[in-house]
């Protein structure tokens, strides 16, 4: 269980770990109540889990994003991603995967490719294009924000 504390962005213990040559990435994972909020930021997209390569994951990264829509009660997730600096994957280019009950326990994955990564929630898939050729990365974790910190306590079972 992750639980990031109210005024914070990321659990007290954080993800750490190395990877190389990483071809697969793959979580069980359950949104508890908790991760309902009241956005100040329509274009805030929280962090779950992915990789990161050297030398920062602004650079070359990929993650799944999450955000809670009051709307439907649910959790949207999202492909979030930097190639060479760039975003590929915002609000705004619509790289929404699914949108997840909360209190249901989903798998996701990252599959890493020479060309891109493949995400992958319970059958559904997105294909973001890389050019990234690092091998070496580590381990994202759960993260809340951009720049908003959890409004309250956040508990994620990761």
């Amino acid at each position: 269980m992750a639980t990031i504390k109210k005024g914070h962005h990321r659990p007290l213990i954080p993800a750490l770990g190395l990877y190389f040559n990483k071809e697969k990435i793959e979580r069980k994972v359950t949104f508890h109540a908790s991760c309902r909020y009241a956005a100040t930021s329509e274009s805030s997209i929280n962090k779950l889990f992915g990789i990161g390569y050297f030398p920062s994951h602004h650079n070359n990264s990929a993650r799944f994003g999450w955000k809670y829509n009051a709307e439907t009660d649910s959790i949207d997730l999202f492909a979030y991603c930097y190639d060479n600096g760039e975003r590929l994957s915002s609000l705004s280019n619509q790289h929404i995967i699914a949108s997840v009950n909360i209190g249901i326990e989903i798998t996701l994955s990252i599959t890493v490719k020479e060309t891109a990564y493949i995400f992958e929630i319970n059958g559904g898939t997105l294909t973001i294009p890389k050019t990234c050729k690092t091998k070496l990365g580590y381990k994202l974790g759960v993260y809340f924000g951009g720049n908003d910190t959890a409004p309250h306590d956040i508990k994620i079972s990761i």
